[in-house]
Formats: C-alpha cells, structure tokens, sequence
C-alpha cells in the first residue's frame, strides 16, 4: 500500500511494537524516529512537576525513588503517582509514602499489544456491556465476568472524557447518558489476585525452581486483526522473558497457553494486561493404572460378619460373581416381571460396588477390601435402566416390604430419578410419596440420588459450561427429579473430585481438555433445590465426578469415559473389566448409604431419623465449596457446605423458593 501511494500528502505512522512488524515496512519511510521511555533524569523532573505540593516521606532527589520508575512512559508515571495519591488518601495519611509507590507500581500492569489500560468496571446487574460506549466510543467492551463485572479497554482520552463527566456532574451540570455513569458502582484495574485462578489461590506456586502454568488470554472474538496481533504481541513478551511456550490454544473465543516458568517470570504474567488468568494445570487424576489394574492383584475378601447391616440396591440389578461383590452378597432378587436378578445394564453393580466399600477408589488404590456390611440387590430396571413395566412405585414398595421382612433391612440406595417430573413446587407426587409412606411406616431410610441435569437447548453450549459455572447451577434445568423431593428420604448430590482427564494425564504439555468444576466443588450436573416448605433438599452431597470440555474438538463437553468419574465394581468382570469409572449423582448417593449402613454396626437397633441425624451432624464444610459461597452472595445464601469427618465429601444445598 505504502509502495503505491502517489498522493501529494505527509504519512505519518507510529507504534507501540515494532518487534512484531515486518523489519521491510522501515524502508518506506524516509525518517524514523524512535521515542525512548525517560532517563533517570528525566524522571526526577517528572516527579518533581507532579509531586508538587503533595507532602512526602522521601526525597525525589533519591535515585532510589526515581528507579522505581525506570522502564516507564510519562503517561505510566503520572497514573501511579495518581493511583498512589489516592491510596494515600482512602488509607487517612497526611504524607505519601514509599510503600504508597511500591503498592501503586505493584498493581501496574506490563504488556498489552497496544497503549489502551485494561479496567474493571463494577456494574449494576442487568447492565448492558455495550452502555459502556456511551461514556466514550474509545471504551471497548472485552468480556463480562458475572453479573457484576465487566471487563474493557479504555484509552487515555476516554479516562479524560470519564473524569470530565464526572467533574460535570459533580458541579450540577448537563451530562448526557448519566444513567450509565450511575449504573457505575467502581472503576480499577484486573489485579495479580483477579487473574489468580481457583488451584493457584488454594495451593500457591509450586515450591521448585520450575513449574507450568496455563495462562488464558482475554477473548477478542470481534476482531481477527486484533487477535493475531495480541497473540504475536504476547509470545515475543514470553520469549523477551525466557518463558518457555510448551503448548497453545488459539480461538476467536479462547487463546489458552501452557508455559513453563520461574516464580519471578509468573509474577509477570500475573501483571500483564493480555493475561485474564493464571492457574496451575490439573493434577487432580483419576490413573488409567488404577482403574485398569488386574483384580488377580487384590486379593480374596472374606465374607462379612453374621451380624453386618445389610444396605439394599434398588436398581438395575447385579452381578453377584463379581469377585469383589460375592462374598458380600446376601440375597439377589428381581422384582421386574419376566426379568431375572443379574445386572444387563451395569448401573446396578457399579452402585453396588459403592454401597458395599463406600470410597471405592481408596480401597482399590490401597488394594485392600474388607466388607463390613451384607449386600442385597432388588432389581427394578431393564437392560435399558428404565422401567416400563407400569408403576415403578409398585416393584419398590414389594422389594423393600420383602427385604424388611426377610432379612430386617433398614438402608436402601435408590440411584435413580425420572427428568421428566422436576420438582418446581407445590405438593409431592407418585414416587416420593411412596417412598415417605414406606419410610414412616417400616422405619427405614431411603438414600435417593438428587439426579443430574438432562443436556438440552437450555444446556450451556461449549466454552460457556466452564465460563458460566456454577451460576447455571440455581437454573431451573437443575432442580430436583422425583423421587429427591421426599421428606423422609435422604437426598444426595454430587461433588466433583478430580480436574485432570485421561489424555491430560498422558499429553502433560496440552491444555486442551479443560475440566469444568474444581475439585470439592458442586459437580456441573448436580441438582438442587427445596421440597414442601423450602426443605433444603439434597441434604448431602459427596463425590460424583466432573465434566470437562475438549477445545480442541470445537468445545465438546467430555460427559463420559473422560476420567473425571467414580471407579467401582463392573459388570463386565468376566471379559477383563473388573472396574469402571462413570459420573453421576447416582454414583455419590450409596457412598452415603453405606455410611448410614455403617452406623447400625455401633447402634443396630436405633431408629432411620438417627442415622440421618449422625450423618448430618458429623460432617463439616469443604473449603473449596465454602470458598464458592463467599464469593457471591447468592451462593451464600443457598449453599450449606458439608463434608463427612469419615473420608467421605458431603454437602448440604438449600435453594430459595422460587
């Protein structure tokens, strides 16, 4: 373009980055001029003007103070002696400090493939993002955090433009758009502690010389030229600071980088502009080694005690050869008409093996399994896991009256819940009302599943499962399913316990597959809700798998085999498979059943409100989780944390009525 231009006009051009030009665009220009950042002697002028009148605890002449500034433009200079001032001033002192000008320069950002500063603009709910033009068409909207923060880059002119504004309305004057500027709540900076990610403000860096880090950009999605240009901005940074690029994930809506660095060299990307946030990958694993390990390694189990609590699976029966399961078994009965006892499905043994061992993955690590309870198994659903024999209520209430009857049962797991009835309000139906009478009449306890959200149009779609998480959760595509509503039943929902999957374990350098939850937080398809009266429903909660998205396969969401799931028993124990993994709230309600069984070895004749009432009191809250509730006040008031002082993780949610 510059080759064939024949106008009569001057061009003049200027850059910020001329590192990531091509060096030939030098040779269409007749000048170059090349503005370097001020000396220290110009900076001791600098500080001298706009420190003038100010009251201080240190001497500009000291070139300890003017290096503090070294590297700097004007312009970086004047807004950290501002953002200093103001510090001075919210924090009541009469004399500006050197600690004032370390925690100014500290929260300044590095980097940024072009001049404008990066804000973030506390707002109203309900503001629309794009208002933000109206203060000033030199605002460009970058992202929305939550309902409350917005996320844009602004240019000097439009900072003036702001102040002005604001100085107009102060003195009374005619501002238009001034119910944008009200909608305002505060103005500030992205911090080191907002880019901080979940695992990296738990755990901290790691305490070796190096360590990897995936670092995400912010999105520009609107601008392709603008893109390429924050990405080549953002590697010749890295490669300025000897940060070693491992691994990349560029997308108009996702820019992720997995690099392996120094603390010294983190704290720099914890500051940089471009940067929306640093974390530690995932190493929360679930092995292939310990879910594809041969059962000739375990050893035999000895049949419980003669006088073990028996816990009773109602669902798609079981395989009760399963070498983990036989010694333990009781009694396999079918309730399902023409149907006999072993398992078609697998849903039914892999529960089973959870309501006998409770953590079974610590068992299997460990290798050791010593059943303390008898299993009994109740088959009410196909191959298919369904029932479509008529009534389920009518093949639960016979199971339950026969196991009560024959072998004294007072626990019984019910993983299973139907999508099609959730519970919005108003008064019980069909399964948990049969479940109640049973309950107060036989004097048992029904351990239920609060169920798990059913993928549909009003899904999250993509990028949005991780980004929208966990607000999703108090939609109503994730309230409870019949039967979870139940008064007397004890209703389980699901924690997510692992982050990393199975190909992150094996390609360490990708990031590709990005796990949705962080551990010890709610599973992305748990359900929750109230019952009758706002009964906080589920009451428990406890490790039932994570969800993770592949972004390298256009954000496919990786629901199963991903490696994010609950390992136990499989039905597929005589082809080589002895073990499993699967995520679901069914996979987390038995290993609260056997806890309930597991009370009755130390109080066998006591009453079902007691064992609920033990598991409830002894149980505490998971940090992550109540870390999540401080965060957001909406949290705060829906989510009871607890977590079992057995090694179990449990949790109480109580959702507000609708």
């Amino acid at each position: 373009m510059l080759d064939a231009y024949e106008g009569k006009s001057i061009l003049v051009a200027a850059t910020n980055h001329e590192q990531i030009l091509d060096a030939a665009i030098w040779r269409r220009f007749d000048e170059v001029l090349v503005f370097e950042s001020p000396n220290l002697e110009q900076l001791r002028r600098l500080l001298t003007i706009k420190l003038r009148g100010l009251r201080r605890e240190f001497d500009i002449e000291d070139a300890r103070i003017t290096s503090m500034f070294k590297g700097m433009s004007h312009a970086d200079v004047e807004r950290v002696l501002r953002r200093a001032a103001k510090d001075m001033v919210l924090t009541g002192k009469e004399f500006l400090s050197e600690r004032h000008l370390q925690s100014a320069i500290r929260r300044e950002d590095v980097g940024g493939f072009d001049e404008r500063k990066l804000f973030r603009f506390t707002v109203q709910k309900g503001f629309n993002p794009d208002d933000l033009r109206k203060i000033s068409t030199e605002i460009e909207f970058v992202s929305q955090e939550d309902e409350t923060v917005v996320i844009g880059f602004a240019t000097n002119a439009a900072l003036a433009q702001f102040e002005a504004r604001l100085s107009s309305m102060a003195s009374g004057e005619h501002v238009t758009n001034k119910e944008v500027i009200y909608a305002l709540q505060s103005v500030d900076g992205w911090s080191a502690d907002n880019r901080k990610g979940w695992a990296l403000k738990q755990q901290g860096f790691p305490d070796r010389d190096e360590f990897m880090l995936d670092v995400e950009l912010w999105p520009l999605e609107d601008s392709h030229q603008a893109r390429q240009q924050a990405w080549q901005a953002f590697e010749s940074w890295l490669a300025e600071k000897r940060i070693e690029k491992l691994d990349q994930i560029k997308k108009p809506e996702l820019t992720l980088y997995r690099v392996r660095c120094t603390v010294a060299q983190a704290d720099g990307l914890l500051h940089h502009r471009d940067v929306r946030s640093i974390d530690l990958p995932p190493n929360f694993a679930l092995e292939r080694s310990v879910v594809f390990q041969d059962i000739q390694n375990i050893p035999d189990i000895q049949a419980p005690s003669a006088q073990a609590p028996g816990v009773v699976v109602l669902d798609s029966g079981i395989a009760d050869g399963h070498p983990l399961l036989k010694a333990a078994v009781g009694e396999a009965e079918s309730f399902l008409p023409g149907e006999g006892p072993h398992d078609e499905n697998g849903h039914g043994t892999h529960v089973a093996g959870l309501a006998l061992y409770g953590d079974f993955e610590k068992h299997l690590r460990a290798r050791i399994f010593v059943p303390n309870l008898r299993l009994y198994s109740g088959r009410i659903l196909d191959k298919h896991n369904e029932n479509t024999t008529g009534f389920v209520e009518n093949q639960i209430e016979e199971a339950v009256r026969y196991f009560v009857s024959k072998h004294l049962c007072k626990v019984f797991n019910l993983s299973f819940g139907d999508a099609n009835k959730p519970y919005l309000g108003g008064h019980l139906k069909g399964l948990s009302v049969t479940l109640d009478t049973l309950s107060r009449e036989l004097g048992v306890l029904f351990v239920v599943s609060s169920g798990n959200h059913r993928i549909n149009e009003d899904s999250p779609d993509g990028l949005e499962w991780r980004n929208q998480y966990p607000g999703y959760l108090l939609n109503d595509g994730w309230r409870l399913i019949e039967p979870a509503p139940a008064l007397n039943v004890l209703t389980v929902g699901s924690l997510a316990r692992h982050n990393q999957t199975y190909n992150s374990q094996r390609y360490p350098l990708d990031p590709a597959e990005l796990p949705i939850a962080p551990p010890d937080q709610p599973s992305p398809f748990t359900r929750s809700g109230h019952s009758v009266d706002g009964a906080i429903k589920p009451e428990l909660m406890t490790y039932g798998g994570n969800w993770a998205i592949n972004t390298r396969a256009n954000h496919a969401l990786l629901d199963r085999a991903a490696g994010l799931g609950v390992v136990s028993t499989s039905y597929q124990f005589a082809g080589g498979h002895p073990f499993m993994a699967d995520a679901g709230t069914s996979m987390a309600a038995p290993q609260v059943a056997h806890l309930a069984a597991s009370v009755l070895h130390e109080h066998p004749d006591t009453t079902a409100n007691f064992v609920r009432a033990q598991l409830c009191l002894n149980a505490v809250r998971p940090q992550t989780s109540q870390q999540l509730a401080d965060q957001d006040k909406v949290f705060k008031q829906v989510v009871v944390m607890v977590r079992s002082k057995k090694p179990h993780c449990t949790a109480r949610w109580k959702t507000p009525s609708p």
